[in-house]
């Protein structure tokens, strides 16, 4: 036994990555344990300042906490002065640190990253005006920005090293005469694009991509346009529309999306993204771009809004089976607004097609089943239509009582399969 600790004849390099493990502050406690461990902590590779490094941080408590707050600002200063190791992560994560600190300030923090070789950057401060370095950052790779703003309504990311790219909570400033802020995406190498809850909830934002290498992406928020340029690896695509605006554009443009969505195999539609979708299918414009849909394998069509039609997730789900070539699996969220049995007969004829037929379908689920005339119905189409199919899920609400699953059940049982090997399961 040399006697000394296990952890302390790792290696260097081994050692600072554990540490990274830890809270920045309880990583440098690390340093009393030995004069061996003194200076190890100022070399690990992360740097993370959230609020377990920040806990006093607290806009009420008067004089004390600004004093308090200021030491935080100095030590946050301190450890970037001592740290001497390559910088690949940095986090800067405390919401309410402009309860203390001017911007200016914390702009300092941050322009001083910019010759680091920084590969993971994260800033999340309510209300924090972005400094405009925060495009020139070379070498960075991961971005990772929440409830910041932006200084201008025409933001552009266009860096060439970017790959994955999350925006939360951001603002832009407002502009009038009916103009729209853009956000804008020319990133060679970016593989992820995340971007939820940008502007207000009023705000029209157009958003154009053009990345060659992106396969996921997710969008939730206000936006009034969504550009696919070129997006050809495009795989996994999440879209959830806060508010709609077909009453001011007639309606959504979709053949924006011709020649950018050609590998897409995974869509979750939800808000009022089905409004476009809706008056599309009204003007043939998904009809006319339908070769754009057949690499579709997985379609999830999300909780519809309760101002959008109740019928609008079957003529949606049946339009895309009609149009998506190999779609395999349809997960559906009918909603709680599903509580009535008023049923348009448009929509009625459109279940009860004889001439649908939907070869490769294989999986379906449908959650929040009220078992309603219209719900029934698609259910007995999907049935008909699909003679590959080996899995139905129905999930009820949980507002449908005991005697009407039963009974719903039993009606379902009953219903023609073009597929022998068709099982459905019950989940209450």
């Amino acid at each position: 036994m040399t006697g000394r600790d296990r952890i302390s004849e790792l290696p260097g390099n081994v050692v600072e990555h554990i540490l990274t493990f830890l809270p920045l502050r309880e990583a440098a406690k690390t340093s009393v344990l030995s004069s061996e461990w003194l200076n190890i902590w100022m070399n690990m590779p992360s740097l993370v300042f959230d609020d377990k490094f920040g806990m006093v941080v607290n806009p009420v408590a008067g004089e004390l906490a600004s004093a308090a707050n200021r030491k935080l600002m100095l030590n946050v200063f301190y450890v970037l002065m001592r740290h001497r190791a390559c910088l690949t992560n940095f986090s800067l994560s405390i919401p309410d640190l402009r309860s203390a600190f001017p911007d200016h300030r914390i702009g300092q923090i941050i322009g001083s990253l910019t010759d680091r070789r920084i590969e993971s950057l994260s800033i999340d401060i309510k209300d924090y005006v972005l400094p405009r370095c925060i495009f020139s950052f070379a070498g960075l790779k991961n971005l990772k920005l929440c409830g910041c703003q932006f200084r201008s309504s025409n933001v552009a990311f266009d860096s060439a090293e970017l790959d994955v790219l999350e925006l939360r909570g951001l603002a832009v400033p407002k502009i009038g005469g009916g103009e729209e802020a853009r956000f804008s995406f020319n990133c060679p190498s970016l593989s992820a694009l995340t971007m939820v809850g940008c502007g207000d909830f009023n705000d029209k934002i157009s958003i154009v991509i053009e990345a060659p290498k992106l396969e996921y992406f997710h969008v939730a928020g206000s936006f009034s346009l969504l550009e696919f340029k070129h997006t050809p690896l495009l795989k996994t695509v999440h879209v959830h529309q806060d508010i709609s605006f077909v009453e001011d554009k007639g309606y959504f443009n979709l053949s924006r999306f011709k020649d950018g969505l050609p590998a897409v195999e995974q869509l979750s539609l939800s808000g009022y993204f089905y409004n476009y979708l809706l008056t599309g299918f009204e003007h043939g414009d998904l009809l006319r771009t339908g070769g754009l849909w057949s690499s579709i394998k997985q379609l999830r069509l999300n909780e519809l809004p309760h101002t959008t039609l109740c019928y609008a997730y079957v003529w949606c789900a049946i339009s895309f089976l009609n149009i998506s070539s190999n779609l395999d699996e349809l997960i559906i969220n009918i909603g709680k607004q599903h509580i009535y049995d008023a049923v348009d007969e448009w929509a009625l004829e459109l279940i009860n097609d004889k001439k649908s037929s939907w070869p490769k379908l294989n999986r379906v689920k449908m959650e929040q089943f009220e078992a309603t005339k219209l719900d029934m119905a698609f259910v007995r189409s999907l049935l008909a239509a699909s003679p590959a199919l080996d899995k139905m899920e129905i999930e009820f609400s949980v507002r449908s009582g005991l005697q009407d699953r039963w009974l719903s059940c039993k009606e379902m049982l009953e219903f023609a399969r073009a597929s022998p090997t068709a099982q459905i399961t019950i989940n209450q």
